[in-house]
């Protein structure tokens, strides 16, 4: 697993209202901020280093997956929401 730049987790990233998650080049989350962990109902040790494909769900069209995907493995930045459920079904 790639590890996460030591620039990445900062204090402003921490204390965002915003969920964030930082992946490598193929969808392992290497970062995820206390607003994503709030709002996925996960822990941060049960996010880091599983696949970002976690948070699928039917809520988007396959397409989109498709553009999220083909985004982050040619290296560059994807900002979006996604609309999944949260760790216990809600």
């Amino acid at each position: 697993m790639t590890e996460i730049p030591e620039y990445l987790p900062t204090r402003a990233s921490e204390q965002s209202p915003i969920g964030m998650i930082w992946t490598d080049l193929e969808g392992i989350v290497l970062f995820v901020n206390q607003r994503a962990c709030e709002l996925s109902g996960y822990a941060r040790e049960e996010l880091v280093g599983r696949s970002v494909t976690l948070f699928k769900s039917r809520r988007h069209p396959e397409t989109y997956y498709r553009r999220f995907g083909e985004t982050i493995r040619g290296g560059q930045e994807w900002v979006g929401r996604f609309d999944s459920e949260r760790r216990d079904g809600t």
